[in-house]
């Protein structure tokens, strides 16, 4: 028998059924409140057909529980398959992110020595023709600043008010 919830539903609607049946025919509105007094009134005939209906929906609902459990072990093992696989990609993954991780920092500590080099290189051969021309371009950008600032011309005298007539 394959689990379904339809059988589930249908197993309870009958069940409700015939527990309505036993109840109305021993009067009583609440199982708690049915007792052998009560069912001993009734004549054979309605017990006896209570009694199949009960047997044969007990059978039919530990049919439906044992495929039920069989169902939830199929689910259980295959949701534990998954996490184990899962689990296996994601090694994979992180086992390739440390691999790059790994490239990438032996590739940076490689450039980071060769541009070491390279400035160290510069530092103990330094360039004299460049060193001049680099002194010259700023000595001639100073004094082209020079030129242009007309400091020299302006006089300040202390005592005197001064007047916005400013003449070049």
């Amino acid at each position: 028998m394959v689990f379904s919830l339809q059988q589930l539903y249908k197993l309870e609607t009958e069940a409700s059924a015939t527990l309505d049946r036993v109840l109305k025919a021993g009067k009583s509105s609440k199982a708690e409140t049915l007792n052998s007094a009560a069912l001993s009134k009734l004549n054979k005939d309605p017990l006896i057909k209570f009694v199949e209906d009960l047997s044969q929906q007990l059978e039919a609902s530990l049919k439906v529980c044992k495929a039920a459990s069989l169902k939830i072990e199929e689910l259980t093992n295959r949701e534990i398959e998954t996490s184990r696989k899962m689990l296996q990609l994601q090694e994979q993954q992180l086992d390739s992110v440390r691999e790059s991780v790994k490239e990438v920092s032996t590739s940076v500590r490689d450039s980071v020595k060769d541009e070491l080099k390279s400035w160290a290189s510069v530092a103990a051969n330094p360039c004299k023709s460049a060193d001049s021309a680099v002194r010259k371009s700023v000595q001639k950008a100073v004094s082209s600043a020079m030129e242009s600032d007309s400091r020299s011309k302006n006089l300040i005298l202390y005592g005197v008010r001064d007047t916005n007539n400013y003449e070049d």
